[in-house]
């Protein structure tokens, strides 16, 4: 079984991700875990089959809010993350993923939902499934619950911006995990990084939050933080694991 974490404060985007989930699948929105930072009581009352987890919203710290959600959904369970931007395009998507977690691949210790391209433009994908060679996870994010309690939880000293998927996907390459990518559940970004303008009331404003999480990452990770303007280190895997990683 699943819990989807959504994390959210705006009542109408939160209304829009949910309502795709119920035209794809109604009944689907039972699992959803809602963490809460400004959802109205008038919505949270209206939507008594969904678990509402209040969330500090001062400062927001993503992975601070999804180990909540983590601690919050049913023990066992799997856990999907989904933004509250997201529109799920595909029907039977809870069905879909309840049968990827049953059928797991071997190895994996995380699988993000597809979101632009379709299987005839990946001519690699086996059984709807394509190895990610590099360290990034992306929106919709799957997670078995004996992964997550093996690698554990997600970093919040990250309290900025971004590169909090980056870290777990580090984390979980030591661990001895691959990640994937998968097309049987495609998704739909609305309104990318919108949240966190919306938070800091300009694009300038999330994106000094966007640099502090850079520092925390690079320095954790390298020992070092490039200058802004130069290509980032190589994140490939074995790069990672052999050549740069500080951590240990």
């Amino acid at each position: 079984m699943i819990s989807v974490l959504i994390p959210s404060f705006r009542d109408g985007l939160l209304m829009q991700c949910l309502a795709s989930m119920e035209r794809s699948q109604p009944g689907s929105t039972s699992h959803v875990i809602v963490l809460d930072n400004g959802i109205s009581e008038k919505l949270r009352k209206g939507l008594p089959q969904i678990r509402f987890v209040p969330v500090p919203a001062d400062p927001f710290v993503f992975a601070r809010a999804y180990n909540l959600g983590v601690a919050a959904a049913m023990p066992g369970w799997a856990i999907a993350s989904l933004g509250d931007d997201t529109e799920i395009l595909t029907p039977g998507w809870l069905d879909e993923l309840s049968r990827l977690v049953d059928r797991w691949p071997d190895g994996y210790g995380a699988i993000t939902l597809e979101e632009t391209h379709t299987r005839e433009n990946r001519p690699d994908y086996h059984g709807g499934l394509y190895h990610l060679p590099h360290v990034a996870l992306g929106a919709g994010l799957v997670i078995p619950r004996g992964v997550l309690q093996d690698v554990g939880p997600w970093e919040e000293g990250l309290v900025g911006y971004g590169f909090d998927d980056f870290d777990y996907g580090l984390r979980l390459y030591h661990a001895g995990y691959s990640l994937g990518l998968t097309d049987v559940v495609r998704i739909k970004n609305v309104q990318q990084a919108s949240g966190w303008v919306a938070r800091q009331g300009s694009y300038d404003a999330m994106l000094k939050l966007l640099e502090v999480n850079r520092q925390i990452y690079h320095q954790k990770w390298w020992g070092t933080v490039p200058p802004l303007g130069r290509p980032e280190l190589p994140t490939e895997a074995e790069h990672i694991r052999r050549l740069h990683c500080t951590c240990r």
